[in-house]
């Protein structure tokens, strides 16, 4: 969680879009957990962990149109 807090601090401070993708709610078997958060960027790459997988790349694309659209969402 630091580091996502200090990338997203330097991305402030630089004045770089970024978004912050947070698991709000799991349901079923899953590595993630609420409240794992990831900083993404608009070329998809990423700081931070949301247990990886599909659920991870799911969050990053929805990112990644979130930063184009301007728009937040809750997927």
């Amino acid at each position: 969680m630091r580091e996502v807090v200090a990338a997203l601090d330097e991305a402030l401070q630089r004045d770089e879009p970024v978004a912050l993708a947070t698991v709000v709610e799991v349901h079923g078997a899953s590595p993630a957990q609420v409240g794992f958060k990831l900083l993404v960027r608009p070329d998809g790459s990423a700081v931070g962990n949301a247990g990886g997988g599909a659920l991870e790349q799911r969050m990053r694309e929805e990112a990644v149109t979130a930063l184009r659209d301007g728009r937040p969402r809750l997927v």
